[in-house]
């Protein structure tokens, strides 16, 4: 009972500003509502219209687009950095803390700095492909490179939390098994696939929900 007192807060929180909104909007979405007049009830004729439209299929393609190459891509690259930073490094603080960074830089000043990199007349990126004699695109100017530079952006200032976390389960690992791979002679890629990588389920999941 003690236990549900102490969820009770964010049990209050899940229902009404979580769930209850997602639920209430399914239920309008089912409705000709303007918020001035009553609500009247339409069935599927929303769900008609937009499958008849352009633009509700683009918004959803670029959502999906959006999500099968961030989530993947933002694991990836926080687990990859959560093994390096898990090692005996010098001054391995602060390599976490510069990592971190990103997550609690301001979005707007992050923004400014990754549309100056993405420009394409003056940002760094574009030079330095034009010094390998590649001409870069207008990145967020284009309908093909627009969402990769969104998706890269969006890895670099959101990996540093999954990192930590990652970190964590790294860190509570327990050492004999490791040992135990070791001395079975297992290498570093056989230790990560058999070993870690299952051990990290549970964190995995805890990152991907």
């Amino acid at each position: 009972m003690l236990a549900y007192l102490f969820l009770l807060p964010t049990l209050i929180g899940l229902l009404f500003l979580t769930l209850g909104p997602v639920i209430a909007g399914f239920l309008v979405s089912f409705t000709n509502w303007n918020i001035l007049l009553p609500p009247q009830w339409v069935g599927l004729t929303n769900y008609s219209a937009l499958a008849t439209q352009d633009l509700p299929r683009k918004v959803l393609g670029n959502t999906l687009y959006y999500t099968l190459i961030n989530v993947p891509l933002n694991m990836a690259v926080a687990l990859a950095a959560a093994l390096v930073l898990n090692q005996r490094l010098r001054a391995v603080s602060f390599y976490r803390a510069v990592y971190f960074l990103p997550v609690v830089s301001s979005t707007v000043a992050a923004s400014l700095i990754w549309t100056w990199l993405y420009s394409p007349n003056f940002g760094p990126i574009n030079y330095l492909l034009s010094l390998v004699g590649i001409q870069g695109p207008p990145w967020l100017g284009s309908t093909t490179w627009a969402m990769p530079a969104v998706i890269i952006m969006s890895v670099w200032k959101g990996f540093g939390t999954n990192m930590l976390i990652f970190l964590a389960g790294l860190q509570g690992m327990p050492q004999e098994v490791q040992e135990a791979a070791m001395i079975d002679g297992a290498n570093r890629w056989q230790r990560f696939w058999r070993v870690t990588w299952p051990l990290l389920t549970p964190t995995t999941f805890f990152v991907l929900v």
